[in-house]
């Protein structure tokens, strides 16, 4: 499980360093939501600044991550554990989480998140027939 989570950071390293020199557009009405719940979600059509919003809000928010779960890395994981893990081990308390859709049963992740652990999800997703 620590090559995944290493892997993860190192991913999260990239994306967060390419926004932060190349986007500095905030879309106004996006970037004033409040994050004050535990679970929030973003769901749109492709192309509306999602990602981008994820990142930027990523880069003003301490002990959080991102990650995208269309990443080959997520594939056949429990992924409960791994965010588990990674509060756990970084003392990481917001992550945020792109392409939500991408994993199979997301809503029992979020469940699973909301029950037991103290922790905060931002997350978004594009595909409404996954969502």
């Amino acid at each position: 499980m620590q090559k995944i989570i290493t892997d993860i950071f190192e991913r999260e390293s990239l994306v967060v360093s390419w926004i932060s020199k190349r986007v500095n557009i905030k879309r106004q009405k996006l970037y004033d939501v409040e994050l004050n719940d535990k679970i929030i979600w973003f769901v749109g059509l492709r192309w509306i600044w999602k990602t981008t919003f994820l990142l930027q809000k990523r880069l003003e928010t301490p002990k959080s991550v991102y990650m995208s779960f269309d990443w080959w890395i997520f594939k056949n994981q429990n992924l409960f554990e791994i965010i588990k893990e990674i509060h756990k081990t970084y003392s990481i308390n917001t992550f945020f989480v792109d392409e939500i859709h991408f994993f199979e049963n997301w809503w029992e992740l979020l469940k699973n998140i909301f029950d037991i652990l103290d922790i905060k999800v931002i997350f978004s997703g594009s595909s409404m027939i996954n969502i």
